[in-house]
């Protein structure tokens, strides 16, 4: 069997491969496009407790004055 004819057998074996790989790195480019949209809402959840933390001690110590 000549070279030119390997090729031509194992050709569709190779597409599929190459096309399997493509679906997977897609898959895997919109996981971590996901996982960074998560890092970011987590960031923002992280501050917005971070300044409540800070916020509202004080003002649950202005309120329980003013119920006395």
């Amino acid at each position: 069997m000549n070279n030119l004819a390997v090729k031509a057998m194992i050709a569709p074996a190779l597409k599929q491969e190459a096309e399997s790989q493509l679906v997977t790195a897609l898959s895997l480019g919109h996981r971590l496009e996901t996982a960074k949209e998560n890092v970011e809402e987590s960031k923002k959840t992280v501050q917005g407790m971070r300044a409540l933390n800070q916020y509202a001690p004080t003002e649950f110590l202005k309120a329980g004055r003013l119920a006395l």
